[in-house]
């Protein structure tokens, strides 16, 4: 059969309506079987979990026992606070009892004294005035003259005692014996040109008094800075 073409066509090459080998779309792959999951014997399984078992029990008896630990020293961390607090409080208490019982102590050996001084200047009103004039009369042999002031109760012991007093010491000067009104017994006053000494009990009891009371408010001041 022949075709006639008309004038002016352009002549087309025949193509062969087939695809070429790159344009064949590949056979879908092929799905590959899951792998079979392993099988175990009942004996085996019930192995497995009893050790699962042992060992979920060991780990949770361990977790128990670390728990109680911690709760047993917190609460014995907190006996002990709490133990110390109250030492602490009954140390204070102690201590405390302590200074006033050493204070009432002090007080009543201090009161004591006062008495047994009291007796004594009664007994021998001028033994510590003879003991005072004695230490000076030796380092002041030189000097012209000493006056020495008694209660007028003691005058006249006193004037008969100067003189051996003033032979003993090699004493070169005179000694007034002056009386005072005012004076308590056990004191007096010696003078001379560059100085003196009085001894008045009321005085120095007042004195150690005072000390004893600064010594205590200091030793409470300390203790509360602590």
């Amino acid at each position: 059969m022949v075709t006639v073409m008309p004038q002016g066509a352009v002549r087309q090459r025949f193509l062969f309506d087939t695809n070429s080998i790159d344009e064949i779309e590949p056979a879908s792959s092929v799905e590959e079987a899951p792998a079979p999951e392993p099988m175990i014997s009942v004996a085996e399984h019930k192995k497995l979990l009893k050790a699962a078992e042992k060992a979920a029990f060991a780990s949770g008896e361990a977790k128990a026992k670390k728990a109680l630990g911690e709760q047993h020293q917190a609460a014995a961390q907190k006996e002990l606070l709490a133990l110390r607090e109250r030492l602490e409080v009954a140390l204070e208490d102690l201590e405390t009892q302590m200074r006033a019982q050493e204070q009432n102590l002090v007080s009543m050996c201090f009161l004591i004294a006062r008495r047994l001084c009291s007796h004594l200047i009664a007994r021998e009103p001028l033994a510590e005035v003879v003991a005072l004039l004695s230490e000076c009369l030796t380092p002041l042999r030189k000097i012209p003259q000493i006056l020495i002031e008694v209660p007028a109760d003691d005058t006249g012991a006193l004037e008969g005692m100067v003189a051996s007093l003033v032979l003993k010491s090699s004493f070169e000067g005179k000694v007034h014996v002056v009386k005072s009104d005012n004076m308590t017994r056990g004191d007096c006053r010696i003078e001379w040109p560059d100085g003196g000494i009085i001894r008045d009990r009321r005085k120095t009891v007042e004195q150690i008094e005072m000390a004893i009371k600064s010594h205590f408010e200091a030793r409470e001041r300390a203790s509360r800075t602590e």
